[in-house]
């Protein structure tokens, strides 16, 4: 079971909610980072509910909203799933940053906001190579936090299934985010 009420709006982030003085998020809002919460889907008008998932901001720095994914890392082998570090590499672990942030946000660094745990969100396909996917393909991250070039390969997480073909660099295309980890088949 999830979670309906979000602890905070969608397009902000904990410290939004008044706590300025935030220097470790996971210490001040013990319990929220990892939860999972189940929402109408506001942004893409399908009519269906999305997941949320809360995570700190663990990748050394302000973090700038891009629409690409993002790697957990853990602080210890138990908080996996609870905060984030950095680009989750190639074919690598990770979940989209929410589509109700304004491209170009700042997150300040510990700060607790959402990540896609399933759902339609909209992510960039790569910025090197030569792009050819297909509507319907599983798909999976490049070392940037964007979409490969290609169809996921054997060993890869699959981030969920791309909805439209195409060949473009650093397109923003929807991808139907898979819920938890999902490995691809050879």
């Amino acid at each position: 079971m999830y979670d309906c009420a979000l602890p905070f709006p969608r397009g902000s982030t904990y410290g939004n909610m008044g706590d300025k003085t935030m220097t470790a998020a996971l210490a001040v809002a013990t319990g929220l980072a990892g939860r999972v919460f189940e929402v109408p889907d506001t942004v893409h008008g399908t009519g269906k509910t999305i997941k949320l998932r809360v995570v700190a901001n663990e990748t050394g720095a302000d973090l700038t909203v891009g629409r690409k994914g993002l790697g957990f890392g853990p602080v210890t082998a138990a908080g996996f799933g609870q905060i984030v570090v950095t680009a989750p590499g190639v074919g690598g672990i990770g979940k989209p940053i929410d589509d109700g942030y304004v491209k170009g946000k700042t997150i300040p660094h510990h700060d607790l906001f959402y990540v896609l745990e399933s759902g339609p969100c909209y992510i960039l396909t790569t910025s090197n190579g030569a792009v050819a996917l297909e509507g319907g393909w599983p798909v999976s991250f490049d070392d940037e936090g964007r979409l490969g070039t290609a169809k996921s390969a054997a060993g890869y997480y699959v981030i969920g299934a791309i909805l439209e073909t195409t060949i473009l660099n650093s397109a923003e295309v929807t991808v139907d985010v898979a819920e938890g980890l999902v490995p691809a088949n050879a």
